[in-house]
């Protein structure tokens, strides 16, 4: 992916293609509970393609590689205790559905004596999703919010079950009559 430096320790990595995105937007739309069913319903239709049906921004603070742990508390080249990696993206879905937020992950961290856990490692998401209407794509309305914590265990496997994944926000739009 091609990226630049902002000249602020944050890479923007700015992609218009969905295959070179396949990593972060996996992330992204399992959190969502999109890719799966994506992944279960290309085996069964025609594979379909056109250029920017995923397309967007994705902006990465590596705070965990800039702030490192200056106690000597930590295992040696560990990050400082509470810097995280900000991941901020904006992802634009068949141009009618956006995908907005940030995902922070918190590492893992040992002291340096004993190699004990002194930090748990954990996801945090904050996902907006808003809809765009076909006639209009400028008119953008914000239909739900999903916000949650997921640790993830010494292998690195995010354990969805013992998280608090929150159930997705839906905001219910219109009036009733």
């Amino acid at each position: 992916m091609p990226a630049r430096d902002n000249h602020k320790g944050e890479f923007v990595y700015e992609q218009q293609a969905a295959l070179t995105l396949a990593v972060p937007l996996s992330l992204v739309l399992g959190l969502l509970g999109v890719f799966p069913a994506a992944v279960a319903l290309a085996g069964e239709t025609e594979l379909v393609t056109e250029e920017g049906v995923i397309a967007g921004e994705m902006t990465i603070d590596f705070q965990t590689r800039v702030l490192r742990d200056a106690t000597g508390k930590l295992a040696e080249g560990s990050p400082a205790q509470s810097a995280k990696d900000i991941y901020t993206f904006t992802l634009d879905v068949a141009k009618t559905t956006e995908f907005a937020g940030t995902i922070t992950p918190l590492p893992r961290l040992f002291s340096r004596v004993l190699g004990r856990e002194m930090q748990a490692a954990e996801l945090y998401y904050d996902v907006t999703l808003s809809v765009r209407n076909p006639a209009n794509l400028a008119q953008k309305v914000r239909v739900g919010k999903w916000v949650g914590t997921v640790p993830i265990d010494e292998k690195g496997v995010y354990n969805l079950a013992d998280g608090n994944p929150d159930i997705p926000i839906v905001d219910i739009l219109g009036a009733h009559r």
